[in-house]
């Protein structure tokens, strides 16, 4: 409930802004295209992002997603979604791009949070 809300909508995107001192969390909706996730274990893939490490996070609306470090980016982390045909990792999610941005050092509990806000996700 601390968390700001803040919406842009353009002709080609929208874009939802979520932010609480410092944090991020921005979810993108805009035509382009999307690409496969890889973590620690599975082999490079072409059009992949890789990720060294991820958490996952369990929806109760059936969503599984990976929030990962962005390669290259300090403090920022993309989030993908599991395909359930295939098992499979990739972006964008069904609610757009997600990705997160924090200060230098993120605490845990707000990681936790940013955590729950994607597990609350709910598709209309």
């Amino acid at each position: 409930s601390d968390w700001t809300s803040q919406k842009e909508t353009t002709q080609y995107s929208d874009m939802m802004t979520l932010s609480k001192n410092g944090y991020k969390l921005v979810i993108y909706q805009a035509a382009g295209g999307g690409g496969g996730c890889t973590y620690p274990g599975q082999a490079p893939q072409e059009m992949a992002q890789t990720f060294s490490s991820f958490v996952e996070i369990m929806n109760p609306n059936g969503f599984v997603f990976r929030r990962g470090p962005t390669q290259g980016t300090p403090n920022a982390w993309s989030v993908c979604q599991k395909n359930a045909s295939d098992g499979s990792f990739a972006f964008p999610t069904n609610f757009g791009n997600i990705t997160i941005n924090t200060p230098a050092n993120p605490t845990d509990a707000i990681m936790a949070e940013v955590d729950g806000i994607l597990a609350s996700l709910n598709k209309k």
